[in-house]
């Protein structure tokens, strides 16, 4: 009798585990059914996906680099594929937005938490030589957009038409909430963008809170940052114009942005649009998933 018991309790104690071995089988699948459920409703509402040239040492040497971007009118062939860019097609649309910071000249005494520290360091007043004199130089988070990308990202057109038009040195610069404390309408201060240095003025302010919110894969937000136009075309009085490597990083940064499509389904048509049309101006350009 006892070693019956004996055998009953062992065959119950193997049932448990299968029970629990069961029971945790189908908690997994189910989690995993959520997971993927939640996802596919992610992919299904990003129409966002980021345009991207491939000219990293992923893809060429620096040796390949240095001989397509001196190809003879490599910067008018980008400049060619931007303006193709923002001719709208149907189902397609461009929006040009390019992040970067500027670093601002002269001695920083305003908030730390305005500065770019690239998360965890304290960038203010870094020591830098320029024209035989030191400088102190902290870096700003930046954001250049298009005339045409204006709606998309912010709604209505923050900037006035001609802020699109360079004037020398001078660029308009919209501040995000948190500078307000700090600056108004109509002043300027000197920075450096792509290794030449600029003024710029400000021209207005954002609300407090303002994102760049494009879906929930890309949003950013814009208190703590300045935004600054891409101009439509360079100055060529300008004295950076006869600057070759300005002219290749300004049309490589211009180039950069999303296609927007009408839905995620369109994503592979979408990448061969972006690759043919780059194709046609000999240039390597695709479309990244983005995930």
């Amino acid at each position: 009798m006892d070693t019956e018991k004996t055998d009953i309790k062992k065959m119950q104690s193997k049932h448990t585990k299968w029970l629990i071995i069961t029971g945790i089988f189908l908690a997994v699948a189910a989690a995993v059914c959520v997971y993927a459920a939640d996802r596919n409703k992610y992919d299904f509402e990003k129409t966002f996906f980021q345009v991207v040239d491939q000219y990293s040492t992923r893809s060429y040497t620096l040796e390949e680099q240095h001989k397509i971007f001196a190809r003879e009118h490599f910067v008018d062939d980008l400049a060619k594929f931007h303006e193709e860019l923002n001719k709208q097609q149907e189902g397609f649309q461009f929006v040009g937005v390019s992040i970067q910071p500027i670093e601002l000249v002269g001695h920083w005494d305003k908030p730390a938490n305005l500065v770019n520290g690239y998360g965890h360091k304290d960038l203010r007043n870094q020591k830098a030589e320029f024209e035989g004199k030191e400088i102190e130089l902290t870096p700003i988070d930046c954001y250049q957009i298009d005339k045409q990308s204006q709606l998309v990202l912010f709604g209505r057109q923050i900037f006035a038409d001609d802020a699109f038009v360079q004037k020398g040195d001078v660029v308009p610069l919209i501040l995000g909430d948190g500078f307000c404390e700090y600056y108004k309408v109509g002043d300027t201060f000197e920075f450096f963008y792509l290794y030449q240095k600029w003024t710029g003025k400000v021209t207005g302010f954002l609300n407090k809170e303002a994102e760049l919110a494009m879906d929930e894969f890309s949003t950013y937000s814009l208190d703590h940052a300045m935004v600054m136009p891409f101009f439509d075309q360079l100055d060529r009085n300008a004295a950076m114009y006869d600057d070759s490597e300005f002219r290749l990083l300004y049309f490589l940064r211009k180039n950069e942005g999303y296609l927007k499509l009408d839905q995620k389904e369109d994503y592979k048509e979408g990448k061969r649009y972006i690759e043919k049309l780059a194709r046609k101006f000999g240039l390597d350009y695709t479309l990244l998933r983005g995930y």
